[in-house]
């Protein structure tokens, strides 16, 4: 009589159903990872953007973009861009990132100038500060520029060393600054009560 081989232990239903679960949840894990879903709601312009330009509440929108096309640091409020500087121009429909965005603009009647300042003064000098400017002349006969607590737009470093300034005035100051600038140092300083 031969010896009966015993049967292999059957699963139980439960127990398929504990496994398929396991194994959907492992494969649809792994594609998540490689495909990540879904989308978010961020900020894209309405419209090309110049430059140092203001941004209007109909100059921005939120619009639902997939993860994958949002780029670092996009801003996803409103209030955010509503009302300050754009930094350097964006394009149409372009999502809006926190580098591109500067400080409230102070004034609508306010243009933004560049002005070459000193290295040595740039420790003082960031995004969002006020400052004191004075352009003095380099001849003896020039007129000196004095404008106080003027905003600090952006600032970069100049091709030949020294700082680039941007700074938002008023427009009726602009040419009189511009004349100043080309025969003068221009010099920002902190205001005695900063």
């Amino acid at each position: 009589m031969a010896d009966s081989v015993p049967n292999p232990p059957r699963m139980s239903l439960t127990m398929w159903t504990v496994v398929t679960f396991l194994v959907a949840g492992s494969v649809g894990a792994i594609w998540l990872g490689i495909h990540p879903a879904g989308s978010e709601r961020v900020v894209v312009t309405t419209r090309a953007q110049a430059a140092f330009h203001t941004v209007a509440a109909s100059d921005m929108k939120l619009r639902e973009v997939p993860r994958s096309a949002i780029p670092p640091g996009a801003i996803r409020s409103l209030a955010r861009v509503q009302g300050h500087y754009v930094l350097r121009p964006l394009g149409t429909g372009q999502v809006v990132v926190q580098q591109a965005v500067g400080p409230p603009a102070r004034a609508a009647c306010q243009v933004v100038v560049p002005l070459p300042v000193d290295s040595g003064s740039s420790a003082r000098i960031h995004r969002g500060a006020l400052v004191d400017l004075l352009i003095a002349p380099r001849e003896q006969h020039g007129r000196a520029v004095v404008m106080r607590r003027v905003l600090v737009v952006d600032e970069q470093k100049a091709t030949g060393g020294g700082l680039l300034v941007f700074l938002a005035v008023p427009r009726h100051r602009e040419r009189a600054i511009a004349l100043a600038a080309g025969r003068g140092l221009a010099i920002l300083a902190a205001p005695p009560d900063s």
